[in-house]
């Protein structure tokens, strides 16, 4: 049975700087499945426009699946600062995975954006592939979700094993 673990977002007032704005950091541990949620629809003083916000949790588990939902749009492969997305599963080994959008087109793979498709915030899931060589039950990840965009309502949900 999947349950939602924890929600954490970006607080303070509005960021304009270009570059990752660190986030709040912390691990959690869990018994048989869950969902970890990211939400940053309800995260105090972000209003307009967010640069380079970044929100980044730790916890032991094996990553299957990372889906999207929200008020989100953004282009995938967008250079301006107004328009792109990009999540990115840090860990020890090759962590290659791919999330498609309602399409099925890739939007990220590597942790780069590959795809002029735009990720629309309807439910946009997608499997993360590549980690048969991980122990699932001694894995640390870390998720960071970067994103610019206006009056953010965004929740990511991140689907795990351990």
């Amino acid at each position: 049975m999947k349950k939602s673990l924890a929600t954490a977002g970006i607080a303070g007032g509005i960021l304009t700087s270009v570059e990752p704005v660190a986030a709040a950091e912390h691990t959690v541990t869990i018994e048989g499945n869950g969902t970890y949620e990211l939400d940053f629809s309800h995260s105090p003083g972000v209003y307009g426009e967010l640069n380079g916000g970044q929100v980044e949790e730790t916890f032991d588990g094996l990553i299957t699946e990372i889906r999207m939902f929200g008020d989100l749009t953004v282009d995938a492969d967008s250079t301006d600062e107004g328009g792109n997305a990009r999540i990115t599963v840090e860990g020890d080994g090759d962590y290659g995975f791919t999330i498609a959008n309602e399409h099925g087109a890739d939007i990220h793979k590597e942790s780069n954006c590959e795809s002029s498709d735009s990720i629309s915030g309807q439910d946009v899931t997608g499997s993360l592939n590549g980690y048969d060589n991980l122990d699932k039950y001694d894995t640390t990840a870390a998720i960071s979700y970067a994103t610019t965009w206006e009056n953010p309502d965004a929740k990511v949900e991140i689907y795990y094993n351990i």
